[in-house]
C-alpha cells in the first residue's frame, strides 16, 4: 500500500466524482437536546460526540445501536467527546479546575490531559495504540496541534501557521489536521513518521480533513460550500444529508460508515450516521 503521505500528495490532481454507493442515512438526536454533533465512529459502530441542552452547555455522549449515554467529566462543565478507538477508549475536553483540559475515559474512569504549561488542551482523536492528538494553547495565545505518544507530548506546528489543530489519527500513526495562515486562510496538513506536508483538498477554499481510518480514507468538509466529503486515492465523494442546507462529515470507520452533523439554514444541528451502501 502506498504511504499515507504519497496518497495525500495526489490531492493536487484529484478526480472529483459522485459516489456509486446507495448509503443509508440515520438521524442521531440526543433526546431533549437542542443540537447534536457526532464526531467519531469506531469499527464496532460506536459513535461519540457532544450535544447542547437548553442550558446552553455541552455534554458528551456515546451512541450504541439505539442507546444514547451521556458521558462527561464529573463536575466538569462544559464537556465534549471527540474521539473513540476500537477498545472503547474515548477522548474529549472539559472545563475543569478553572481551565480547559483534555481527558481520556472508558466511560467510568477519567484521566485528565494537559499539555505542559498550557491553560487549554483539547484531546480530539485516539487510535488503538492509545496515541492521542489534539490542540493546546501556547504562552503567546496561539493554538498548536499536538501528538501524545506514551507519556510524551510532541508539538506539530506547520511553518507560518497561526493556529493549528490535529483532529484524527489512525493505527499507522498517520495524523491529519488543519491550520490557519495570514488572511484567515485555512489549510490542511498530514503528519507521519516525523514528516509534515501541506494538504490542499480540491473544491472551494477552506476544505479541511477532520477524520481518517486505517485505509487512509479521509472525511471533512468544504467550509464555503457547507458540504462534507470523503476522499480516497484521488477521488472525492460529496457527502450531503438529503434535503439539508449544510452537512459536515467528521468521522469514518473501516467499513466506510460516516458520522457528522447537518441542519437547515439558521436551524439546530442534527447528528447523522451514513452507513455505506453497496455498489
Amino acid at each position: 500500500m502506498k504511504s499515507f503521505l504519497r496518497l495525500l500528495v495526489l490531492l493536487c490532481v484529484p478526480t472529483l466524482c459522485c459516489s456509486q454507493l446507495s448509503p443509508t442515512w440515520t438521524t442521531i438526536d440526543v433526546p431533549g437536546a437542542i443540537s447534536t454533533t457526532p464526531m467519531a465512529i469506531n469499527n464496532a459502530g460506536q459513535v461519540v460526540g457532544y450535544y447542547v441542552n437548553s442550558d446552553d452547555l455541552s455534554h458528551g455522549f456515546l451512541f450504541e445501536g439505539e442507546t444514547v449515554t451521556s458521558i462527561y467529566f464529573p463536575g466538569g462543565s462544559p464537556s465534549y467527546l471527540f474521539g473513540i478507538n476500537d477498545v472503547g477508549q474515548m477522548v474529549g475536553a472539559c472545563g475543569c479546575d478553572g481551565a480547559t483540559k483534555g481527558f481520556v475515559t472508558d466511560g467510568k474512569t477519567f484521566t485528565l490531559l494537559a499539555f505542559p504549561g498550557s491553560p487549554m488542551t483539547y484531546a480530539l482523536g485516539i487510535n488503538n495504540l492509545g496515541e492521542i492528538v489534539g490542540s493546546y494553547e501556547a504562552a503567546n495565545g496561539l493554538k498548536h496541534a499536538f501528538l501524545l505518544s506514551g507519556h510524551a507530548f510532541h508539538s506539530i506546528i506547520p511553518p507560518n501557521s497561526l493556529n493549528s489543530s490535529a483532529s484524527g489519527i489512525n493505527d499507522h500513526g498517520d495524523v491529519i489536521g488543519s491550520y490557519f495562515v495570514s488572511g484567515h486562510t485555512v489549510r490542511g496538513f498530514a503528519y507521519a513518521n516525523g514528516k509534515l506536508i501541506n494538504v490542499d483538498f480540491p473544491g472551494a477554499d477552506g476544505a479541511i480533513g477532520i477524520g481518517l481510518n486505517d485505509r487512509r480514507q479521509v472525511v471533512g468538509h468544504w467550509g464555503h460550500k457547507l458540504v462534507g466529503f470523503a476522499y480516497f486515492q484521488g477521488k472525492m465523494d460529496v457527502v450531503v444529508f438529503p434535503g439539508a442546507y449544510y452537512t459536515f462529515a467528521n468521522g469514518i470507520n473501516l467499513n466506510g460508515d460516516i458520522v457528522g452533523n447537518y441542519g437547515s439554514e439558521g436551524g439546530a444541528a442534527h447528528g447523522y450516521l451514513r452507513n455505506r451502501g453497496s455498489n
